[in-house]
């Protein structure tokens, strides 16, 4: 006789065969028939994975309340560490791909030749097909991505792994706290203490000195648009000055009054259009200078906040 069991993740179907053990039947053992001393110093507790915890326990027995100890999954993934290695997986992924030998890919990171891969799970051998060609046309790339280097990051998520299955099983064997700060090394506090305080330090000087050389940028663009609208102003004086004092002596006087005045009439014309324009510009000149002041003073608002935080 043989035994089946079929698994499937939803994808791709596995049937495992298994010959039965032919003998006699397994004793089964039931609660009377443990003496009273086979069970002294043990308390009967029930397990269950539950919906949103990797396992719970239930200790006692009888009609009375149960101590109920369990380790959710999102604390077991903080144990194993498992979310931060992930992150760091996926940075990495995302990063220009390392240079390697062949001919040159239209992929540029990690990230896009894991998403453009055909999926293999099919019974169409031409997506098979395509599949394996995708892979070996990018070998060299994941190779040359999944180097030595990438070792530390698979022996880090092992040990995550191992410090996670001791914890859940110590704190639902013993039922010690999930976090001992005695358990913490004070020599190895004080120094990762220094080390972030020097970190943050060091993160606060990158950032004032990036608002600093933004602050520098708005400043001499102020003083720019000042100057420019400052000398338009001036030089749309002097003309005005020179043009509307008297127009008709612009002309000679061997002209008619009749030709200065068609000239006077043509100038203030082309006058008024100017001095039109003169206004468009230096409003728009205004405007930018009060927006450049707001981010002015955003920045140093930021700036006082940054040099506030200790």
């Amino acid at each position: 006789m043989f035994s089946g069991v079929m698994r499937s993740d939803g994808v791709q179907l596995h049937i495992v065969f298994s010959r039965l053990h032919h003998g006699p039947d397994m004793p089964v053992i039931a609660t009377p028939d443990l003496a009273n001393e086979d069970v002294n110093g043990f308390t009967l507790s029930g397990v269950d994975p539950g919906r949103r915890a990797v396992v719970t326990v239930s200790y006692g027995r009888g009609n009375d309340p149960h101590g109920i100890r369990s380790m959710s999954s999102k604390e077991y993934r903080t144990a194993s560490r498992e979310i931060h290695e992930q992150h760091h997986l996926e940075h990495r992924k995302s990063l220009p791909l390392p240079p390697a030998p062949g001919p040159p890919l239209p992929y540029h990171t990690m990230a896009e030749i894991e998403t453009n891969t055909p999926m293999a799970a099919t019974a169409d051998p031409l997506t098979i097909r395509e599949s394996i060609h995708h892979k070996l046309l990018c070998s060299e790339s994941a190779l040359a991505f999944y180097d030595t280097s990438h070792a530390r990051s698979r022996f880090e998520l092992r040990k995550g792994q191992q410090r996670a299955i001791a914890m859940t099983a110590n704190y639902i064997t013993t039922g010690s706290k999930k976090y001992n700060r005695s358990c913490r090394v004070k020599r190895h506090t004080r120094r990762n203490r220094k080390q972030r305080k020097r970190k943050a330090q060091r993160r606060r000087q990158v950032r004032q000195s990036r608002l600093k050389a933004e602050y520098d940028d708005i400043v001499q663009c102020i003083e720019r648009l000042s100057a420019a609208r400052d000398q338009q102003a001036y030089h749309m004086d002097q003309l005005l000055r020179v043009s509307l004092d008297d127009p008709m002596s612009l002309q000679p006087r061997s002209r008619s009054v009749t030709q200065r005045q068609a000239f006077a009439v043509s100038l203030n014309e082309a006058l008024d259009m100017h001095v039109s324009g003169h206004d468009h510009a230096t409003t728009t000149l205004t405007t930018e200078i009060e927006e450049l002041e707001e981010q002015k003073q955003a920045i140093q608002r930021q700036y006082l906040t940054s040099s506030g935080q200790r």
